[in-house]
């Protein structure tokens, strides 16, 4: 689901689907009667399957390719 995702793409996935349960509750359908909650619901899946559909991956297949080979040349540990 994350392939080709760098370590900020995760990061800004997981601040993404930890906005849910706010997002949740500014809208109302946090059960709160229309008063903002002082406890938000845990994060779920389904939080991160949400964040996935606006959060696209920013490294391509062409430059993970290029990453490879320029650690193959020069990097100093082997995959």
């Amino acid at each position: 689901l994350t392939h080709g995702y760098s370590g900020a793409d995760v990061t800004n996935l997981a601040r993404e689907a930890s906005m849910g349960p706010l997002r949740e509750v500014l809208r109302g359908a946090g059960g709160g009667g229309g008063k903002a909650s002082k406890v938000l619901r845990p994060i779920n899946r389904q939080d991160f399957e949400v964040a996935l559909k606006s959060v696209k991956a920013s490294v391509s297949n062409m430059d993970l390719a290029m990453y490879i080979k320029w650690n193959e040349e020069f990097g100093t540990q082997q995959y």
